[in-house]
Parts: structure tokens; sequence; C-alpha cells
């Protein structure tokens, strides 16, 4: 069975591609922001430090072992953030019949985003709801849960996927039409 270009173009869905890339980066960010509440300790000397971080982590005994590895643990989480998604992805796509190849392009998609600077200003805007809490736990919550909520509802809302199935890019095939 051959498979052509004028087929793949044609099960190419640029609203799936979109909208999921924008889940994705819902996703990674909410799990990047919920990944706060396991190091609370370090984000709170953060906060309260000023100009003397080194005396406050010194003071809190926190070593640079802990900053690596918190370091390093939140940018994985953002890794299994979008991960997730993607793994949501597929199966929202194969449970509607979606063309699985969408779901790559919307991973492409992502990681170009994420080489845009503006990407990484747009994520504080979704952080202004936790700032009205003086509590870190209440804030990471808040906005960890407000992401993670606006990436599942861009895969699981009815209206989405119905603007999602009107999408697919259609050739025409009649010569009339041409």
């Amino acid at each position: 069975m051959a498979f052509s270009v004028k087929d793949f173009l044609a099960r190419l869905n640029w609203r799936q591609v979109v909208i999921h890339a924008l889940a994705f980066w819902f996703f990674m960010h909410a799990f990047e922001t919920l990944y706060y509440l396991f190091n609370l300790e370090i984000i709170s000397t953060f906060k309260a430090s000023g100009n003397s971080t080194k005396k406050l982590l010194e003071e809190q005994e926190v070593t640079v072992e802990d900053l690596s590895l918190f370091l390093i643990w939140q940018t994985l989480s953002g890794a299994i953030g979008w991960l997730t998604a993607l793994f949501l992805s597929i199966i929202l796509s194969v449970k509607q019949r979606w063309f699985w190849l969408n779901v790559i392009f919307s991973l492409f998609l992502l990681l170009l985003l994420l080489r845009v600077p503006v990407w990484s200003y747009t994520k504080h805007l979704f952080y202004y709801p936790g700032r009205l809490f003086s509590n870190s736990i209440t804030e990471f919550l808040i906005n960890g849960g407000l992401l993670l909520t606006l990436g599942l509802l861009l895969f699981f809302l009815k209206p989405i996927n119905r603007f999602i199935e009107r999408g697919a890019f259609h050739l025409t095939t009649s010569s009339d039409e041409l």
C-alpha cells in the first residue's frame, strides 16, 4: 500500500499540532511548579534572602549538593511534564483516530517555542494568581494546578476536540476545483 505525500498532507491537522503543543507547554510548567512543593526549604531561603543568599543558605544548612539536585530535578520535572502530555496526546489521538504524526509535530513545535524568549516570560503571567498568597505551598498549588488544568482542558474539552476534528487540511482532488 503506497502512502503518498498528498495522503500525508491530507492527514496533517495543524489545529491539533498547535493546541497539543500548547498543552505540552502547560504540562511542562505545571510539573516544574508542582515540583517546588518538594523543596520549600530552598525556595523559602531564596525568597527571604535578598542580597545575602550565601549567608542564609549556610544558616539553613543547604549544601551545594542540595542546590544541584534541586536544579537537576526542576529541569527533569519539566521533561516529565511534557512526556506525560506526549503520552496523553498519543492516547487521545489513537482514541479519536487522529493521525499519530500530528503528536510528533506538536512536540517539535513545543521545542521550537521553547527557543523563543517570549515564551519564558509568558509563563510568569500564569504565576500571578498564586502570588496573591504569601504562603509558598498555596502559591505553588494554585499556580501548578492552574497550569495543569489548562493543559488538561486543551486535551479533553469537547469544543476544543470538535475544533480539532474540523481542522484537517484537505487537498482538492477534483479537476473542477483546480
